[in-house]
């Protein structure tokens, strides 16, 4: 994610990463890249839920669990979806 906020061309470096712009699932829909979002979020703790019953149990994570950054790639399939 650092490496395409610094890049100076998105598009070259999309390609060089062997994003496609272009692809094909299982269902046989076209779909083709239209945006790359980033998103900075930062999970700080967890909660448990409780086994046979009681309150649930939240823990602070650990800096090295704390998870920073979302990266997210919009493909549009000519259907509106």
């Amino acid at each position: 994610m650092e490496g395409f906020l610094a890049a100076s061309g998105a598009t070259s470096f999309l390609r060089l990463a062997g994003i496609p712009f272009t692809t094909t699932p299982a269902d046989g829909a076209t779909l083709r890249l239209l945006r790359v979002e980033t998103e900075v979020v930062a999970d700080v703790g967890a909660v448990t839920p409780p086994l046979g019953g009681g309150p649930f149990r939240y823990d602070p994570l650990p800096t090295r669990l704390v998870s920073r950054r979302l990266l997210r790639f919009v493909y549009f399939d000519w259907a509106g979806n």
